[in-house]
């Protein structure tokens, strides 16, 4: 069992924008699925429809 899936968002890839379910265990990142399945089992879900989410970047601004 997951801690939270982050459900349904928009997240940005190196694809471009896919929805899905965004599966954390221990404050990481552990598992991605598809949106239009069924939300994974977690301790705590967030619906995150219709907002996008950028993972693993600190800012979107940020220069390198």
């Amino acid at each position: 069992m997951f801690d939270t899936c982050i459900s349904g968002a928009r997240v940005l890839t190196p694809e471009g924008l896919c929805s899905l379910h965004v599966l954390l265990k221990d404050g990481r990142v552990a598992a991605l699925a598809p949106a239009d399945a069924p939300a994974p089992e977690a301790l705590e879900t967030i619906d995150a429809a219709g907002l996008h989410l950028q993972i693993g970047r600190a800012s979107c601004r940020e220069r390198v």
